[in-house]
């Protein structure tokens, strides 16, 4: 069952039963759903409302209806998890991030949705739960998604983020999955098939960041060591960034060589395994291992074992009860992520 809030953060409601539900959980970026279900239920979905699962706090806004006539009608309602409110705001103007990652993306969220100095801007019922990550980051940062710029930091970082529908509206925060012992493998019968990626299509170890000045005379800095075959070049057109926004010029080297690493962290080899788990299996789902979890992952057919973390769970609720499928590790960019330009 699904329960159905309004904008305000009301419950208004509740689907009883549907045909389909994918329900696919992510753990650095957002995650999205996609619901058919009967057409009575239309008056409770409303663009803009908010599902929630029965007895799980982790809610998805709808963003999209459709509805389709062929022998009978059936309504496919799709969205993405709580989180994407971020993505209505940019970053209004220059923002200096120095220290903790957990406060810097708190300072962020603060200063452009929860507590912003033009009240319009702010978004109504959002906080955020801040805790301090133990890694530091030192970057400047303007004009940009704010949604996009988190989960960029984060995403490098290895930090996950949770948006969670409470009393009084939505809540966000970090976290980091934990460490088990657990292994996943076909021989012990907790996955029931399983691919394995390994990609370097998109893949860069070089990158030429120019910053301002024209021609010749243009600031350049180099990022990465590699020779011959194994080397991978990018160039990275940084000039955006002005050295009369920072206050000596080390500290405008930085901010290139930052974003040289981020370009670099787009085009890193990505390596994946896709699974489907043993819902029957001695290991229980969101008890003995929940996203962002890291575990080992073997397959003795590819002589491959790895400690990776999941950093995607998809959910899928159909007439034959719940499936469970897994990501572990890096997988390849979405169409969404190429549209957008991020590798």
């Amino acid at each position: 069952m699904l329960n159905v809030y309004n904008r305000n953060y009301e419950r208004i409601g509740y689907i009883e039963s549907y045909s389909y539900l994918s329900w696919v959980r992510r753990y650095s970026i957002v995650g999205e759903f996609e619901l058919k279900c009967a057409p009575e239920n239309l008056p409770l979905l409303s663009l803009g409302n908010i599902l929630a699962k029965i007895n799980d706090n982790e809610g998805a806004i709808i963003e999209t209806i459709l509805i389709e006539s062929v022998e009978q009608e059936v309504i496919t309602v799709r969205g993405r998890f709580l989180g994407v409110v971020l993505e209505s705001r940019i970053i209004w103007d220059t923002e200096n991030l120095q220290g903790d990652l957990g406060q810097c993306i708190g300072q962020l969220i603060n200063n452009h949705a929860i507590n912003p100095g033009d009240t319009d801007r702010c978004i109504p019922g959002l906080s955020y739960e801040s805790i301090l990550i133990g890694k530091n980051i030192s970057m400047q940062v303007s004009f940009k998604n704010l949604l996009e710029t988190v989960t960029g930091i984060i995403s490098e970082a290895g930090i996950g983020i949770k948006a969670v529908l409470t009393k009084d509206g939505i809540l966000l925060s970090l976290y980091m999955g934990r460490e088990h012992p657990f292994v996943f493998s076909r021989e012990f019968e907790n996955l029931l098939s399983q691919n394995y990626t390994d990609s370097i299509k998109d893949y860069a170890n070089i990158a030429k960041i120019a910053g301002e000045g024209e021609g010749s005379s243009r600031l350049m800095v180099v990022l990465g060591d590699e020779v011959g075959f194994n080397r991978k070049e990018i160039f990275v057109d940084a000039k955006d960034l002005r050295s009369s926004e920072y206050e000596n010029n080390e500290q405008y080297l930085k901010a290139l060589e930052l974003r040289g690493k981020e370009r670099l962290f787009e085009r890193r080899r990505r390596e994946s395994f896709d699974a489907v788990a043993n819902t029957n299996s001695n290991l229980v789902y969101r008890v003995d291992f929940d996203l962002g979890d890291i575990v080992t992952v073997k397959s003795s057919l590819l002589g491959i074992s790895r400690r990776l973390r999941i950093t995607e769970i998809i959910e899928t609720y159909d007439a034959d009860g719940l499936h469970v499928d897994l990501v572990f590790g890096d997988p390849l960019p979405t169409l969404g992520e190429r549209l957008k330009g991020v590798v």
